[in-house]
């Protein structure tokens, strides 16, 4: 289900993706757990209980016991879903969360629909979320514009 379906009254004009959308993946949702931790003994113990319940919920979730939208949903809503306005995809080769093919592939998908302006900016060597650390007036011009045409 679409977002604006979800919040009542609620009109977007455009949206901004920085280091998303991600693609459920266990290993790499469990190692930034594991750096979050600090590493060591205690990110060890954080990565094995990040697999397990990361493995837990996505077999619960693949057999429909979740309720709700599934993640495959998600997945097929971002790939084929009309843009609802503008949008803008901020994104990195070095993300190690989120997996710069499937951005790649959601922003081909989305422009073939069609309707408001989908942009980009791949940014060199900035991790996840840190894009606008790396390169502030890139990213700053970047969402300016974006937010131009809202």
């Amino acid at each position: 289900m679409l977002l604006a379906d979800c919040v009542d009254g609620v009109k977007f004009a455009g949206v901004c993706f920085d280091s998303s959308p991600a693609k459920f993946d266990v290993r790499k949702i469990a190692t930034a757990a594991s750096h979050a931790a600090g590493g060591g003994a205690i990110g060890t113990v954080m990565y094995g209980l990040a697999v397990c319940l990361l493995s837990m919920a996505f077999a619960l979730d693949a057999a429909g016991l979740l309720g709700g939208d599934s993640i495959d949903s998600f997945y097929s809503t971002m790939l084929h879903a009309p843009p609802l306005g503008p949008e803008l995809f901020l994104f990195s080769e070095a993300d190690t969360l989120t997996d710069y093919a499937f951005v790649e592939e959601v922003i081909a998908a989305r422009s073939k629909l069609g309707g408001p302006d989908i942009g980009a900016v791949k940014f060199d060597g900035s991790p996840h979320v840190g894009h606008l650390r790396a390169y502030p007036e890139q990213y700053r011009t970047a969402v300016r514009g974006w937010l131009s045409k809202l």
